[in-house]
């Protein structure tokens, strides 16, 4: 499965427009890419998951784009955090993917999550041209900031 996986990041890579530059392997076999937004400190990876038979499988893809500020009051919060939980309905502002929490030592990072399950029979450069799309998705998206949650900084915002 490992290969099948480098295959479609192999096409990803060379694909135009939004995709990946390049990837690599993490000890733990998942995969740390290099997006568009790597340059701001962007931190995008893959987890793949095959089933037994390894008839499909599953590809999670976590990209990290801001921290969160735990300074700000309480009441600030709460507001924006509901209102961030609104645009999380089904996907997190048309993304395809849902907003989620990191926290790595005494920081809290901010997410998009998505989850795509694949047959393996299906042709790599297909599934990398539907991957594009997805990281298409997600750039576009990150591209245009909610100035009014000031508890979200995003990461390369100075």
């Amino acid at each position: 499965m490992k290969e099948k996986i480098k295959s479609i990041l192999g096409h990803l890579t060379k694909q135009d427009g939004v995709g990946i530059k390049s990837y690599k392997e993490n000890p733990d076999g998942s995969f740390e890419l290099e997006t568009d937004l790597s340059e701001f400190d962007h931190r995008t990876h893959l987890k793949y998951e095959a089933t037994g038979d390894n008839e499909l499988f599953r590809i999670e893809i976590a990209h990290i784009f801001g921290v969160f500020d735990v300074r700000i009051p309480p009441a600030d919060a709460t507001g924006q955090l509901l209102r961030m939980l609104g645009h999380n309905t089904g996907s997190f502002g048309s993304t395809t993917a849902f907003i989620g929490v990191k926290p790595v030592d005494d920081k809290f990072y901010a997410t998009l999550n998505s989850f795509h399950h694949l047959m393996t029979r299906w042709d790599d450069a297909d599934i990398a041209r539907a991957r594009s799309l997805h990281l298409f998705d997600l750039t576009m998206r990150l591209m245009v900031s909610d100035s009014s949650l000031t508890m979200l900084k995003m990461l390369g915002d100075g």
